[in-house]
């Protein structure tokens, strides 16, 4: 910031994930202990992107372009920054980047909160709205983000069969929307 002052230049924030209805009604649910205090997340996002010419050549392009945000609004909606973090990236056979597109992550923390995150750029099959698809287990039920039968929402579950919609976002919000 210093350095864009003294230049006459501004500094701007893209794609903060942070900023999005989903993310912020997620966290809130957290905040507000909607299913107790959470124990553990687990965050997926599977996605078949077509590389632009500079993410075609980087080393690690899912870590970079996409992980980094996912990352992000882990510690947004725990309301933590975690204290120890261990992953690893790949590269699957048939890719069409020179560098990793698959990244693995497990964090932990404070409170002993456990997180798993996994992501690709080059998932085949079906994909993921930008945000990924998230779970977080609490101590009276789980946290849903994503399409549990009545469109893409937040669900709260206390057993397997009792399910209820939180609030819709009808398609998953647009990460140039926050």
């Amino acid at each position: 910031v210093d350095l864009a002052e003294a230049w006459g230049l501004h500094v701007m924030v893209d794609q903060n994930y942070r900023y999005l209805a989903d993310m912020i009604a997620l966290r809130n649910a957290v905040r507000d202990d909607v299913a107790g205090t959470p124990t553990f997340a687990a965050v997926s996002f599977n996605c078949d992107w077509p590389a632009r010419t500079y993410q075609a050549g980087m080393a690690n392009t899912m870590l970079l372009e996409m992980a980094i945000h996912h990352f992000d609004a882990l510690r947004f909606v725990l309301g933590a920054d975690p204290l120890s973090v261990s992953g690893q990236t790949w590269r699957p056979s048939w890719t069409k980047y020179e560098g990793d597109t698959w990244v693995a992550g497990t964090y932990v923390f404070p409170r002993g909160v456990r997180a798993l995150y996994h992501g690709s750029l080059e998932a085949p099959g079906a994909g993921d709205p930008w945000q990924g698809v998230w779970r977080i287990e609490c101590e009276r039920g789980a946290l849903h983000l994503g399409d549990l039968g009545s469109g893409f929402g937040l669900y709260v579950s206390h057993t397997p069969k009792q399910i209820e919609l939180l609030e819709s976002f009808g398609t998953p919000p647009d990460p140039g929307s926050g």
